[in-house]
């Protein structure tokens, strides 16, 4: 039997109300060339039974006879896959029809280019569903590592040759923040970049791994920015610094002008300080910045006027040209904020990215 162009892990562990939607959107892909590697980690509730329905013989079925955890699962698939290419999946969300595709043309066409993401349309998250918006271009996406995870975890494509050379896999010892983890690894040794497509869905799933363990992925995440902050500031970081560095990563709106005015002074230094090391191009980290400015001015619109012009007199306006939909929902979110007191308040990351 030839090896497959792509294997397409996907671990699960009590999604048996989500999972066979996932199975069918990765039977479905327009590349079907690929295998799909199964790993039941130890179910409780069914899900086994929902994957044992499926008679596709590109899929392999993996069990742990106990739950051993995502990163062990996902290693055991690793351990298991033949293909050239190498696509992560989870059990409660949706791979787009050209996810794929799109992934593997760029990364055939960009050869330098080792790990490749895209863009995820979110339901269910606190409020309609939205696109998220991710860096591009490969100095842009390194740079995006300094404020976090340059693109959802569901739609990367990895070349396997890299994760084998380099001997790089899932860290079994942590709890959450993995795919920051391995990702961050990954750019260290090979090329990464996106392309500007919607490659997935997420449903908010309150019993998943981001709900639960929300917590022990913030600290991971964390430790994880200090390592990177600590090449451009070596005489050393406070905690305070870091958790406000890695709120207005996230996007985070501020409860006021004062507070809003010192997130761009943060970003300002951080800019300098990478001028004097040349850690980051200053190019790259310039369009990173600016979109985590516009996300934070964004979800800052209950402070009306000084949120909108904290993002047009900011130096990264012509670094970062959000697209129309963004303009809209930073208009519709000061409009909420004037006709609900609930909404005068900072909005999160996820509160439309």
């Amino acid at each position: 039997m030839s090896a497959p162009l792509v294997s397409v892990i996907l671990p699960f562990f009590n999604n048996a109300a989500t999972l066979g939607a996932a199975i069918r959107s990765i039977l479905r892909q327009s590349v079907p060339d690929f295998e799909l590697i199964l790993v039941d980690d130890g179910s409780e509730d069914g899900s086994l039974a929902v994957a044992r329905r499926f008679r596709d013989p590109r899929i392999r079925l993996l069990r742990n006879e106990r739950n051993r955890g995502q990163s062990y699962a996902r290693n055991r698939g690793l351990d298991a896959m033949r293909g050239r290419f190498v696509a992560p999946m989870d059990g409660d969300d949706v791979s787009r029809r050209r996810r794929l595709e799109w992934t593997l043309e760029h990364l055939r066409t960009h050869p330098e280019i080792g790990v490749c993401g895209g863009r995820a349309l979110y339901r269910g998250w606190g409020g309609p569903p939205f696109i998220g918006r991710v860096p591009w271009g490969e100095d842009m996406v390194r740079a995006f590592l300094l404020f976090g995870m340059p693109a959802p975890h569901d739609t990367l494509l990895f070349r396997t040759e890299v994760l084998r050379e380099h001997g790089l896999r899932y860290d079994e010892q942590l709890s959450a923040a993995v795919d920051y983890d391995l990702y961050d690894r990954c750019a260290k040794r090979t090329g990464v970049d996106n392309v500007r497509r919607v490659l997935a869905e997420y449903r908010f799933n309150p019993k998943g791994i981001v709900s639960t363990r929300g917590r022990a992925a913030s600290e991971r995440l964390l430790r994880g920015l200090r390592a990177k902050l600590l090449e451009l500031f070596p005489e050393g970081l406070d905690d305070e610094t870091l958790r406000s560095h890695a709120r207005w990563g996230r996007g985070t709106g501020a409860t006021d002008a004062t507070e809003l005015s010192a997130g761009r002074a943060w970003l300002e230094r951080l800019q300098a300080a990478n001028r004097a090391r040349q850690i980051y191009s200053p190019q790259g980290l310039a369009r990173a910045t600016g979109l985590v400015w516009f996300r934070c001015c964004r979800n800052s619109a209950h402070l009306g006027a000084a949120a909108w012009r904290a993002w047009l007199d900011s130096p990264w306006r012509r670094q970062y040209r959000p697209e129309p939909a963004e303009i809209l929902s930073f208009l519709a979110s000061g409009l909420l904020a004037k006709a609900s007191p609930s909404r005068r308040q900072p909005q999160g990351a996820l509160a439309g990215q």
